[in-house]
């Protein structure tokens, strides 16, 4: 490991890293800890955050078996104050992308060790960061949800995500909205779908002109949302959503809004 002390070797690694895990199972040992001692390479920033953008990778490829706390605690520490601060901002870009693959490859049992992690990235401020989550969410659901975890986590998701983000993030959390939602009970996702008939308002004063792609997110969900939750839901809250939606300006609502029509959602 003497050539690790080289910051061209320690490049030539990083570049192993991100490029061959398949190649390199049968090292689990051996690769992580190459990755304990870069990400802790205090001479060589650079080398440093090349190996904290390929933890991600590397803790999906040795799985939930070979991937020890240390490895866990050195990718949750990007965004932490044991991390780089020069570039915090990317680092909690880089945490959030991968985090859905670091979450479903540790599995449930092991969510304590990233539990204060996915709250800090949900808390940002950070719009690139909450677009990751929000892309996510359906992925990390199931997670969430598991008989080992409490749902508070996914709850805080969605009210961070859906109810009080900003359009565009809302847009991303729609987007796989049933497949999120069919993880928990009814009366955990209720308050979530009452927020469908104020999604989809159209404001004429708005300057904001992607809002109807909010719409258009909405239109795409209602019959989804109606095959999951049945008769009550859907025409109490899905159906009046969707006749409001067929009379909308744009015609990229409109002909997303499928509970009105016959042919399937896309």
């Amino acid at each position: 490991m003497q050539m690790m002390e080289h910051w061209g070797h320690g490049q030539a690694l990083k570049v192993l890293f991100s490029h061959n895990f398949g190649a390199w199972q049968e090292w689990q040992e051996a690769m992580e800890d190459v990755a304990l001692r870069l990400t802790g390479d205090k001479e060589h920033h650079q080398v440093r955050v090349a190996t904290q953008k390929a933890l991600g990778p590397l803790l999906h490829c040795i799985g939930s078996g070979g991937a020890s706390k240390a490895l866990v605690e050195r990718f949750t520490a990007m965004i932490s104050g044991q991390g780089d601060h020069i570039h915090r901002e990317s680092m909690y870009k880089l945490c959030a992308y991968n985090f859905p693959a670091v979450a479903v490859t540790i599995g449930s049992k092991r969510w304590p060790e990233l539990r204060p992690t996915y709250h800090t990235l949900l808390s940002t401020q950070s719009e690139d960061v909450q677009r990751s989550l929000a892309a996510s969410l359906h992925i990390v659901a199931p997670l969430l949800c598991s008989p080992s975890v409490q749902r508070t986590s996914l709850v805080f998701a969605l009210n961070t995500l859906l109810a009080g983000a900003p359009s565009n993030i809302k847009q991303c959390t729609l987007l796989h909205l049933h497949v999120t939602l069919n993880q928990v009970p009814v009366d955990v996702a209720m308050p979530f779908l009452e927020l469908f008939p104020r999604l989809a308002e159209m404001d004429a004063e708005s300057e904001d002109c992607s809002m109807w792609r909010l719409r258009e997110a909405v239109a795409r969900q209602l019959t989804h949302l109606a095959v999951l939750y049945g008769a009550a839901p859907t025409n109490s809250l899905f159906m009046p959503v969707a006749l409001e939606l067929c009379k909308d300006v744009v015609w990229a609502v409109r002909s997303a809004d499928s509970l009105t029509r016959k042919t399937p959602p896309r």
